[in-house]
């Protein structure tokens, strides 16, 4: 099936623009869009599709507005949404300012809610269509020193699945792909909050390293891209689909842990040991 009208969000780098020229080498008409675009409107063509420059800021309702009038007055017609756009936020619960929270959830959560909300319409109308949000293994697993990543991205995950069966009688297909650590720029725009407590300092000093370890071996956003696109193409999709073995086997461990020891002993074992080890080395 090719020839869709698709629009991707934080398409500006990585996973969104992998994702975006993705879909236009399957020949389909992709707007892809940012809160910055060199020309907004602007367009070119890839493979055998096209890339269309839209602006759009996920955190405001009138942008969100505008930005689907815009598309269906040019085309008639949305098929696919990909709600990627998105800020990882790193730090614990008492160190990070409320204002670093409430924004992680407004673009994390809030930005998909939005858009979802936008386009459904036009896709009840057409009793067809494909929602796909961008989502984590951070979406599925509490992650230390992840709390308002993580916490927008489980909000994702469990409006999805609310929705999917809704949709599904509307011929909507609404699911949520869960990467692993990607290898783009998004990891370096992180939020970080800091510390005057030294042993929590200690603590988020081990975790950045361990990050920054298990970031060397990450997938590439154009593998991520491919998962989508598959999802996009399938006539039945699922709920979840995992991008990496990696993905899959952390995803697992959750959905098989009713309890969550499981879970929070593996990542326990992630930070443990670091402040003991600066106590001896004193």
């Amino acid at each position: 099936m090719t020839g869709r009208v698709v629009i991707v969000t934080g398409a500006s780098q990585g996973i969104g623009r992998a994702t975006a020229e993705a879909f236009a080498r399957a020949g389909d008409a992709v707007v892809a869009t940012s809160r910055q675009v060199p020309t907004d409107g602007a367009s070119h063509s890839e493979g055998l599709g096209v890339i269309v420059t839209m602006a759009l800021d996920v955190t405001v309702d009138s942008s969100v507005a505008s930005l689907v009038e815009r598309v269906e007055a040019r085309y008639g017609r949305i098929d696919v949404l990909v709600n990627n756009a998105g800020r990882g936020f790193s730090g614990s619960t008492g160190e990070l300012q409320l204002e670093a929270i409430q924004e992680s959830l407004d673009i994390n959560f809030l930005g998909a809610v939005r858009m979802t909300k936008a386009v459904l319409p036009g896709m009840r109308r057409a009793q067809h269509g494909r929602i796909i949000a961008v989502s984590s293994i951070g979406g599925v697993i509490g992650q230390p020193f992840n709390d308002a990543y993580c916490s927008a991205k489980f909000a994702l995950e469990g409006l999805f699945e609310s929705l999917h069966p809704v949709a599904a009688q509307f011929g909507i297909g609404v699911s949520l792909v869960e990467p692993g650590p990607v290898a783009s720029a998004h990891r370096g725009l992180a939020a970080r909050a800091v510390s005057d407590d030294e042993k929590m300092e200690v603590l988020m000093s081990s975790h950045r390293a361990r990050s920054e370890r298990s970031f060397a071996s990450a997938q590439r956003p154009e593998e991520v891209a491919a998962t989508i696109l598959a999802v996009a193409e399938s006539e039945d999709p699922a709920l979840r689909y995992q991008t990496s073995d990696y993905s899959r086997r952390m995803v697992g461990v959750k959905l098989h842990d009713v309890t969550g020891s499981q879970v929070t002993t593996m990542t326990a074992g992630w930070i443990s040991g670091a402040w003991d080890d600066r106590v001896r080395n004193q």
